[in-house]
């Protein structure tokens, strides 16, 4: 408009756009003639002025490969509270719930996935057992377990514990576990189960990753093929 100014100063609009667009060449250009760049909710937003002289800023955020946000509002509040709006719809959950707060960390591209504490019947004093073997955790430890296929069965398990120290532990008893089973299956006899048992155990890997004891588990193809083929 010919006077951006209004009874309660500059106009400011905030639009979403929708269509087809080359991503990379945008961000790329975005990133060029940026005069600054904020990660917000995983998002990218790129200060751009706009207009010589006038000190007007227009923000802009790469929302997903066909959705653009900007915004040319005086602060950061609009564009941020519509990359939370677009979070919250992306989020099939609501609500001030476990799986709301930790579905965002739910690897992506996992069909199959869980959220929630370990309880009955694994259950037994506080603490977690699994076939009279007792695990390093409180039954009321938050995890996260997810699946996904690609080349194999990819595993993974992740641990929230309430503390680094906490989740150090965790990891330090789970691989001692591990050992040890390693150690009891050189005892046992030979044959299909006890190899894919054994096969799948070597795969096993745990870590500690800040506040979290990560199990990552591989199963290759030929273990799937045994397993859904077996009678």
């Amino acid at each position: 408009m010919p006077d951006a100014n209004g009874p309660n100063g500059l106009v400011a609009y905030s639009e979403v756009f929708i269509g087809h667009f080359d991503q990379t060449r945008l961000t790329k250009y975005l990133a060029s003639i940026a005069t600054a760049r904020e990660i917000y909710a995983t998002h990218d937003i790129y200060t751009v002025p706009v207009g010589a002289g006038t000190g007007r800023l227009l923000r802009v955020a790469v929302v997903t490969d066909d959705t653009i946000a900007a915004s040319n509002a005086p602060t950061t509040e609009q564009i941020h509270a519509m990359l939370d709006r677009y979070r919250a719809s992306a989020n099939p959950f609501s609500g001030p719930t476990l799986l709301t707060g930790l579905y965002p960390d739910v690897p992506m591209l996992s069909p199959v996935w869980g959220i929630g504490a370990i309880g009955l019947p694994f259950s037994d004093d506080g603490r977690v057992s699994v076939q009279g073997l007792r695990l390093p955790l409180p039954d009321t430890t938050p995890l996260i377990a997810s699946i996904r296929y690609t080349t194999g069965l990819h595993l993974r398990v992740e641990q929230i514990a309430a503390t680094e120290a906490e989740a150090r532990r965790s990891a330090l008893k789970l691989n001692t576990l591990l050992a040890l089973f390693h150690q009891m299956q050189q005892f046992q006899g030979g044959g299909p189960e006890t190899d894919m048992i054994n096969e799948l155990a070597s795969s096993i890997q745990i870590e500690q990753k800040g506040d979290r004891a990560i199990l990552t588990a591989k199963v290759p193809l030929d273990l799937i093929r045994k397993l859904t083929s077996a009678k």
